[in-house]
């Protein structure tokens, strides 16, 4: 295994057993959450699978510490939770942000 790719799978499981110790109340949403991860180019989710860009949050990391990578990890996990995503139509986006 690659060093990159050893790292992150660290930084994982170190955010991931930190989220559950912080909040074991939510232990089940975490689990799900992070079993269903999938590498992409972006970070975000789609409201079910967590997307991932390992040497993005890696860089993250290094330059902003570990708290701003569980914080990064906790955001889109409230996502999923409170099943906040956006699901307006592309003509709706438009004319929302002609209105900005």
């Amino acid at each position: 295994m690659e060093e990159k790719q050893r790292l992150w799978e660290k930084l994982k499981t170190l955010t991931m057993t930190e989220l559950c110790c912080r909040s074991p109340e939510l232990y089940g949403v975490f689990q799900k959450v992070f079993q269903s991860m999938e590498e992409r180019e972006l970070f975000g989710t789609d409201g079910t699978v967590l997307y991932y860009q390992p040497e993005a949050l890696l860089t993250q990391y290094c330059s902003k510490g570990r708290i701003s990578v569980i914080r990064a990890f906790l955001h889109s996990l409230l996502h999923v939770l409170y099943v906040h995503m956006n699901t307006k139509r592309e003509d709706e986006l438009i004319i929302w942000h002609v209105i900005l």
